[in-house]
Parts: structure tokens; sequence; C-alpha cells
């Protein structure tokens, strides 16, 4: 601004005399930015972002002031990565950053007008997550369809996820299934046990999703759990039966009940096996 400083001056006898001088102030005002994006903490999903804000500088639309420059650790190090040159009072502008690769990283913006003053926004930090989780359950655990006596499962997996969110292991049973239980974790959780089940069908299934939204199951497997032994009665012979030489030689048929459908029943004879049967006994 250029401003024109007078001075007048009158003596007693009238006589006046003027005097002026012309000077310029410089630029005072400081630029501000209002408006930043990414917000400190996003996620994305993409390789590819577009780095929004907006200052001010005297109130005026439109005017030009300066430079912004924008700093960035893309490459590993944090330092100046774009200028944008005579950008727009109160008018969003724009860098873009492209081929990212999944990370965190950090950027901040500074602004500078024509005389000289400065703003710089705050730190923010942003992560790139597009890979999608990979889970898998541990081959060591169960295989779909097995049979166990205990009275609880431990589920094991394996996981390949750098920005988990959460992982929920899930346990139904019945006909239609519905849920037994479940466990939510936000912190990396490879295990889980199930205690405390009764005798049945069980199917199980894990659920993981990473701060981009991405998400990914393992299959869902089965596994019946039995724990109460079979009961078997002996029908005949009758207990202390008498044989003679000749009935033996013609063999002795062992009549029996079993409480439950089973695959396989021995037949002991002083502690020796006998015979057995393997076809499909029904209780």
């Amino acid at each position: 601004n250029v401003i024109n400083f007078s001075v007048f001056i009158n003596d007693t006898f009238g006589t006046q005399s003027q005097n002026s001088t012309l000077f310029t102030v410089g630029d005072i005002i400081v630029p501000v930015i209002t408006q930043v994006f990414p917000l400190n903490g996003t996620y994305f999903t993409t390789s590819s972002i577009i780095i929004n804000f907006t200052s001010t500088d005297d109130g005026a639309v439109g005017i030009r002031a300066g430079t912004a420059d924008l700093y960035a650790n893309f490459t590993g190090t944090q330092k100046l990565n774009q200028s944008e040159m005579n950008w727009n009072s109160t008018i969003k502008q724009s860098f873009n950053a492209t081929n990212l690769a999944d990370g965190v990283y950090s950027i901040f913006i500074i602004v500078n007008d024509t005389g000289v003053n400065f703003d710089n926004s705050t730190n923010i930090t942003f992560q790139i997550d597009g890979t999608t989780p990979i889970i898998q359950f541990n081959d060591t655990q169960y295989a779909n369809g097995s049979n166990v006596t205990r009275n609880s499962l431990l589920l094991n997996i394996t996981l390949n996820e750098t920005f988990l969110r959460n992982i929920t292991f899930y346990l139904y049973n019945g006909t239609p299934r519905s849920l037994v239980s479940n466990f939510t974790f936000t912190t990396l959780t490879l295990n889980v046990t199930f205690p405390g089940l009764g005798d049945g069908t069980y199917w199980y299934n894990v659920t993981v999703f990473d701060q981009g939204n991405l998400t990914a199951s393992t299959d869902t497997r089965n596994v019946t759990i039995d724990s109460t032994p079979p009961v078997i009665t002996l029908i005949s012979p009758p207990n202390n039966s008498i044989y003679n030489i000749v009935s033996i030689s013609q063999g002795i048929t062992f009549q029996f009940n079993v409480g439950e459908n089973s695959s396989l029943c021995n037949l002991y004879y002083d502690t020796q096996l006998k015979a057995n049967s393997t076809s499909s006994l029904n209780s």
C-alpha cells in the first residue's frame, strides 16, 4: 500500500507552508491455511490421492499470493515434494500424489505470500493399504469333518496383514446354523479357544478387516464333538453260561446292544481280541 503523508504549518502572520512525502507499507498480513485434505489418520486403498488445501490472505477471493509447498516422506525422507506457484486465496488448491506403495505417510504444507509472510499446516499422517488380508487355518488344526472327544475347540490361524482393524472368530451349530459364540480382537490374535461345548457338530470360520476396510475370511469347517463313551449291553450268552463240547464246536453267538451309533465293536476273550464288527452299528 502507498501512503501520502503531508504536513501543513501556519505562522501568526497567516503564512502557510506544506510538505508531502510518499512511502510504501509492506504486506504484514500472514496467510492462514484453513483446510487440508486428507485428514489426520485417514486410510486409503488406492495408490494415488489428491491433497487439497485452502488458504486465505487479506480475505480477498482470488488474490494471487506467492507459493505453496508440499513437504512429504513419499520417498522415505520428509522433504519438499511439490510447489504451487501463485496460489489463490480462499480457492481450493491441489497436489497430486501418485504410485504410493502401501505404508504410512506424513505431509505438511507451507504457504507464502508476496510479502514473505507464511503459514504452515500441522503434520498430517495417513496410510495406504491396498492389499487384501491373507488368512487361513493352520494346517495342524482339525481337518474338515473331524471328530474330537474334548469339550472345547482351539482355533489356530495364520494371517498376513500389516494394518489390522479387527479379527473375529465365529462358532455355529444346529440346523439351521445359529451363532454359539464369537470373539473379536483389535490386536493380532491367532489362537482362540471355545470352552464348555456339548456334544454335537459345530461349524467355524474367521473374518478379518484391515484399516482400509478390505476383508478376507477362512473357509468354513465343521467338527463333531463326542465326549460321551458309548454304552454297550451284552444280551447273550447270559453271564456264567455253561456249554458242552458239542455246542462249543458249533460256535457261540454273541449278541449285544449299543447305546449310540458306532462304527466298530471288538470282542475280547481272556483279554485277547477274538473278533470285531466293522460295519455301521445302529443304536
